[in-house]
């Protein structure tokens, strides 16, 4: 995992901000499977912007999108960037994942959350291209207990596990 990120790689790959898809090379690492990963040892840990700080998460397991996080260019330790949620697209799905450490250009996310977003693929794709989307942290279950709904787009609606279904 990584804890550093330079400022003007930030700047260079920073979210235009809510609702601008970018197409991005999102890969997968297994780390972010563990539910018994510290959130001390992510780069979102502490600090006033930490998740720990804000949260009281202790583990990845304790967040409540688990195992829906990753590592997103921009974040760094104490960022206000911390706890960002993302809607990834690829093909006719959808999932949402909420941001715990740093990347170096590219996302990187849990490989179950891969393989929800690519129908159990990851592990034979390795990486794929995504609309990647900033989002209302709401979608990462962040202040509601239940999972958020989708509006309806083009004729498709979210189902839980993040496929579409034509409506």
């Amino acid at each position: 995992m990584m804890r550093l990120f330079s400022a003007t790689a930030i700047a260079a790959l920073g979210f235009a901000g809510f609702g601008s898809a970018q197409l991005m090379n999102v890969g997968y690492d297994t780390n972010y499977d563990d539910a018994s990963l510290l959130v001390a040892a992510v780069s979102c840990s502490d600090g006033v912007n930490g998740l720990m700080t804000r949260y009281g998460w202790q583990l990845l397991g304790d967040i409540p999108s688990f195992p829906h996080v990753g590592a997103f260019p921009g974040v760094t330790w104490n960022s206000e960037e911390c706890g960002n949620c993302y809607r990834f697209s690829y093909q006719e799905q959808f999932i949402y994942v909420l941001a715990v450490d740093a990347a170096y250009g590219t996302p990187v996310i849990a490989q179950l959350a891969m393989n929800e977003l690519t129908l159990g693929k990851a592990a034979s794709l390795g990486r794929v291209l995504a609309n990647v989307t900033l989002v209302d942290s709401a979608n990462c279950y962040l202040g509601e207990t239940l999972p958020p709904t989708e509006p309806t787009v083009a004729g498709n609606k979210s189902v839980g596990s993040g496929q579409n279904v034509s409506v």
